[in-house]
Order: structure tokens, then C-alpha cells, then sequence
């Protein structure tokens, strides 16, 4: 759970609260009413009762949204925003709101229950033309060489001297890892995997395929994975790798091996993304196709249930739960 410092150094990301505080400042309209999911101590609900809000309902499961009043009322707004501490699945709201506001994401908009509670928000608390901030998410990948934080923290342990680790290092190039990947490390061109219209969503998961033809040879480590984001009104900003910004890293989705490919092969890498009992289950796959031969060549299947349940009853009972989930 975020510390009162945690939230400090988010709203201290001007790249973020810019383009929020922008989006806000244009979308919400005198007179409104507006619900902050994930509010912390307020900020963002602030912001929108100085933009004209009738009132704003600022939530939040961690006790700092304890804090909110004291910072409204050091902003001449208490009296039009309410905070409570309570999961907003369990917010009861006499008429329906304008404008959602929420970040709830981790590296990507896949965090935990974030899409879940997004897409209860809209079916209870939304009319049809409420508006969302953020409005949309684009999620992108990229095949790419493994990022320095990667290599400096978990390589070093496959030649250890010392013990042989080859149990745990399989959890470990099998879970997502959240770091910073530069520009440099990418191999190709990021594409779209998918888009995330919070107005309509209906799914917490998804999966789907993407394609590349190689340009020169190279040696792929992992995946990458980030987010751009139009928050509405002309506002939003990127993850992308070298992005200014210091809230959301990258997600890399390390191959066991490094695996090499040609210039000419055609390259495509499956990503899925499952919600399973409040965490995310990533599969991730790849495989390349030689120009000439056309022989396709698998480079990796892998998942990161075995990072999210050690124990192996509880792994089949996850296994279990994911295949009925699909």
C-alpha cells in the first residue's frame, strides 16, 4: 500500500499531473458531478472542485484519503468534496456522475483488480454520456534486448559460484519486470496490442497477436511493454521507453534464453493478460519464420503463474481457475 511519500512523489511527476490536471480543468464543467476512484489525499478531487465540480466523491481503500479534508479545506473546497475510505465497489451513490476520474494502473492499465473496479464504476455510477479521465488507454509492445536494470539485478544470478539457483531462477524469467527500458533496448518499432475504451469496457482481459518483419539480424531477450494514455480534452502522454516521467516504469517480459533472429523473418508474438483472483497471469509467445524456408521456430512459451502461486496445490487450483476464466 502507497506511503504518504509514495503520494508525494506521484503528484510530483509533472509529466502526469499536467496532463491531468489539464484534462480535468477541460472536461469537467461547472456545476458537475465527479467520482475519483483511487484519490489518495485528494489531489485530483481538489483540482476538479476548483474547476467548477458541484461535488466530488473522492474514494480510496488506503487510510490516507484521511488527509483529503484537511487539504481541501487548505484549498477552500471542503465543503464540496466528500472522502471515505472504502473500496468503491461498495460505494452507494444516490444519482449518477459526469465525469470518472481514476489512475489505477501499475506499469500497465493490467494491475491487480483496477479494470474490474473501472468497469463496476461505469455499469453503477455512469450515464451514457458521462465522460472518463482517462478516456483511453493504447497498450504497446516491442520485442528488445534486455534492459539494464534486468541484466544488472537477476543475470548476475546464472553464474553464481556459490549455489545452484536454477529453481528459482525459472519463477524469475517467467514473472513480468517492471523497470525502465530505454529507447536503445528495443529491437523494433513498438505496435498497438490493444485499446482500452473506458467508456465501454466490458472485459478485464485481453489477448491478442502482433506481427513484425525483421530489418536487421538481432538478438531478442524479452519483451516490452508500456501504455500511452489520452486522459480526454487533448490531454494524455506516454510510457513509451525514454519517456520523460517518473510514476510508471516499463514491464519487460524476459524469454528464459536469448533467442536470435534474422533479417527477412517474419516475427509474431502472442500476449495474453488474465485476470485470476485479483492478480494478472501474463502468457507470452513467440515465434519467428524464416524468409526463405517459411519453417516456423518457436522461441518461447511462457506464463508467470509460477511467480504468482510457489506452492503447487495452489498452482493447479490457479491453473484450474484460469481455464475456467478464458
Amino acid at each position: 500500500m502507497y506511503s504518504a511519500g509514495d503520494y508525494l512523489w506521484m503528484v510530483g511527476d509533472d509529466v502526469r499531473v499536467s496532463a491531468y490536471t489539464g484534462a480535468i480543468g477541460t472536461v469537467v464543467k461547472p456545476g458537475e458531478r465527479v467520482l475519483e476512484i483511487g484519490a489518495g489525499f485528494g489531489f485530483f478531487s481538489v483540482v476538479a472542485a476548483l474547476s467548477g465540480a458541484a461535488h466530488v466523491h473522492a474514494i480510496d481503500v488506503n487510510p490516507i484519503v484521511h488527509l483529503g479534508p484537511k487539504v481541501a479545506a487548505a484549498n477552500g473546497c471542503a465543503d464540496r468534496i466528500s472522502f471515505q475510505q472504502m473500496d468503491s465497489e461498495r460505494l452507494e451513490l444516490t444519482s449518477k456522475v459526469d465525469v470518472i476520474v481514476s489512475d489505477l494502473r501499475g506499469a500497465t492499465p493490467f494491475s491487480g483488480r483496477s479494470l474490474e473496479t473501472l468497469i463496476d464504476a461505469r455499469r453503477r455510477f455512469a450515464r451514457p454520456d458521462t465522460r472518463f479521465i482517462a478516456a483511453t488507454d493504447i497498450v504497446f509492445a516491442s520485442p528488445c534486448r534486455a534492459p539494464r536494470a534486468f541484466a544488472r539485478r537477476i543475470r548476475p544470478t546464472r553464474t553464481s559460484p556459490r549455489l545452484e539457483l536454477a529453481a528459482v531462477e525459472r519463477v524469475v524469467f517467467d514473472t513480468p519486470f517492471a523497470c525502465a527500458i530505454d529507447r536503445s533496448d528495443l529491437v523494433m518499432a513498438g505496435i498497438p496490442w490493444c485499446r482500452l475504451d473506458y467508456s465501454a469496457l466490458e472485459r478485464t482481459d485481453h489477448e491478442g497477436e502482433l506481427r513484425w518483419t525483421v530489418e536487421r539480424d538481432a538478438e531478442i531477450d524479452g519483451i516490452a511493454v508500456w501504455f500511452a494514455t489520452d486522459l480526454g480534452g487533448g490531454h494524455g502522454f506516454s510510457t513509451e521507453p525514454g519517456a520523460a516521467g517518473d510514476v510508471y516504469p516499463q514491464t519487460f517480459l524476459p524469454f528464459r534464453e536469448p533467442s536470435r533472429v534474422t533479417a527477412g523473418d517474419d516475427l509474431e508474438i502472442r500476449l495474453a493478460a488474465r485476470l485470476v483472483r485479483g492478480s494478472y497471469v501474463w502468457e507470452w509467445r513467440a515465434v519467428a519464420t524464416q524468409e526463405t524456408s517459411r519453417v516456423p521456430r518457436l522461441l518461447t512459451h511462457q506464463n508467470s503463474l509460477p511467480e504468482l502461486v510457489v506452492d503447487p496445490d495452489a498452482l493447479r487450483a490457479a491453473q484450474a481457475g484460469a481455464a475456467q476464466e478464458r
